[in-house]
């Protein structure tokens, strides 16, 4: 006899896709996009807060892995969390000598520092270097796609996910490559107005 899931399991099934979809586009609340952000609020605190937002996502992916019932799910999920940990302290260690260079936390005076001098990429480059190479790892790219095991025939935490619930997972890792993007952009390469 098979074991019948819960409706609690069905539910955090359903809600795990849900979770990575709108951590993924609540990063993009704190972005600014010209000269303000969706929310209106210029913080001082602004790449703390979206590090903060973005950190959630990996609640999505280790209760997709749990709820799947299904071991290879949840080696999956193990893995990918595991990544993101090890990968978010790596973020923002590298983050320090950009904040030490600009003295704010906030996108608007990384924005106004490279508008009086130069790009942040030149003065910084090793933390530019680190930053793209994490960047990278952080959203699955080739050579750090490590929830996706090769030895098994299995796509990692979202294996017993179809349709609509495994496009908006692909749908979060895609929106999350574009905000990384957008990121490095705005503190490497001129920001908005350049």
């Amino acid at each position: 006899e098979g074991v019948v899931p819960t409706l609690s399991i069905v539910t955090v099934y359903l809600l795990a896709p849900c979770i990575s979809l709108v951590v993924s586009f609540l990063g993009w609340s704190v972005l600014p996009v010209l000269n303000s952000n969706v929310l209106g609020i210029g913080s001082d605190l602004d790449i703390l807060i979206f590090f903060c937002l973005t950190a959630f996502g990996s609640y999505g992916v280790i209760l997709a892995g749990w709820s799947s019932f299904s071991r290879y799910a949840v080696m999956g999920a193990l893995r990918a969390i595991a990544q993101l940990i090890s990968y978010e302290v790596i973020f923002l260690l590298a983050m320090f000598p950009l904040v030490l260079y600009v003295g704010s936390f906030s996108f608007y005076e990384f924005n106004l520092v490279q508008q009086e001098s130069v790009w942040l990429v030149l003065p910084c480059l090793p933390s530019a270097l680190i930053f793209y190479i994490l960047m990278l790892a952080e959203t699955n790219r080739t050579p750090f796609d490590l929830p996706e095991a090769e030895a098994e025939l299995v796509s990692g935490f979202n294996v017993e996910y179809s349709s609509v619930l495994f496009a908006m997972f692909s749908l979060a890792e895609y929106n999350s490559m574009l905000l990384m993007s957008t990121l490095y952009v705005i503190l490497f390469l001129g920001g908005w107005t350049n």
